[in-house]
């Protein structure tokens, strides 16, 4: 008969699937260096598919889980859906900008010409 007290209070194998995945989401999230080229690389629907694998794999393991375990997952999981929720707001604020960028540079385009047709009608 197994002895509860001689149980891991996690099992390290399941730490590292956490941890490979979250590492994993935090590079396509675009904060940590890709581990092989060095470079800082974004990739938005990568980063979704490994929440949601993880997301699967708390599902899978619920109540097979040690306390510390559980919480390991819940924390992994709240850290990496913030994080993806801030850059994908980054990303609005970012086409929201171009896109007033854009709508100015055309106003002040127009403004030009409205000033040109208005000073050539001056003429005639």
């Amino acid at each position: 008969m197994t002895d509860e007290k001689n149980m891991p209070e996690v099992d390290p194998l399941y730490i590292s699937i956490l941890m490979s995945l979250e590492a994993s989401a935090m590079q396509s999230l675009g904060k940590i260096a890709n581990s092989f080229s060095g470079k800082v690389e974004r990739n938005l629907e990568q980063a979704r598919m490994t929440i949601d694998m993880l997301e699967m794999l708390e599902k899978k393991t619920n109540g097979n889980l040690t306390t510390e375990e559980d919480n390991m997952t819940k924390r992994i999981l709240y850290q990496l859906r913030m994080n993806y929720v801030d850059e994908v707001k980054a990303d609005t604020n970012k086409s929201e900008e171009k896109t007033s960028d854009a709508d100015e540079a055309e106003k002040t385009e127009n403004d030009k010409q409205a000033e040109d047709n208005t000073a050539s009608e001056e003429k005639n």
